[in-house]
């Protein structure tokens, strides 16, 4: 038997979510990552000598991609984009030498890899996305005693000796 959290260590190239730590880079990331679990259609869109780098962000966008559907996630397409294709296709690497009409530009969100760009909606509703992505959070890499303790003002402290240890 297998879990849902077991396949993030699997390391497989079509594991949703492998690559994700590229995907953080981009600062934009919270954005697209929005864009794609309110069910907007998502276009990674490059120049055919990054295919390989647009199947890798398709791989690690795949994971916030909510449904499953047979054709949701199209890894590369260079055929240009119809308005009937956003009935089911949720997430796509694209090649330039396709165009997007403007007519379905409208209804997507565009990452353009090579101009390093997100056309989409922004994320302004709340900060879900940043605790799930631990933006805000800098772990400590040691534990170190606080180099001054805190002042107290106005109060008293009891600065009783402790008891003596039994031998």
């Amino acid at each position: 038997m297998e879990c849902w959290a077991g396949s993030l260590w699997d390391y497989s190239e079509t594991t949703p979510g492998k690559g994700i730590k590229d995907l953080l880079k981009f600062s934009f990331a919270k954005h697209l990552i929005f864009s794609l679990l309110k069910g907007r259609p998502v276009v990674v869109y490059t120049q055919p000598a990054n295919e390989e780098r647009a199947r890798g962000l398709v791989t690690a966008c795949s994971l916030f991609v909510l449904t499953r559907r047979a054709g949701a996630i199209v890894p590369w397409r260079t055929t240009p984009l119809k308005m009937s294709d956003l009935a089911h296709i949720k997430l796509a690497g694209m090649s330039k030498t396709a165009f997007i009409p403007k007519s379905v530009e409208r209804y997507i969100s565009v990452l353009d890899y090579d101009a390093g760009t997100l056309l989409c909606p922004p994320y302004e509703q709340g900060s879900f996305i940043d605790k799930i992505l631990g933006l805000k959070h800098r772990w400590p890499v040691s534990v170190s005693p606080p180099l001054t303790t805190p002042t107290h003002n106005n109060t008293q402290h009891d600065t009783q000796k402790p008891p003596p240890s039994p031998h």
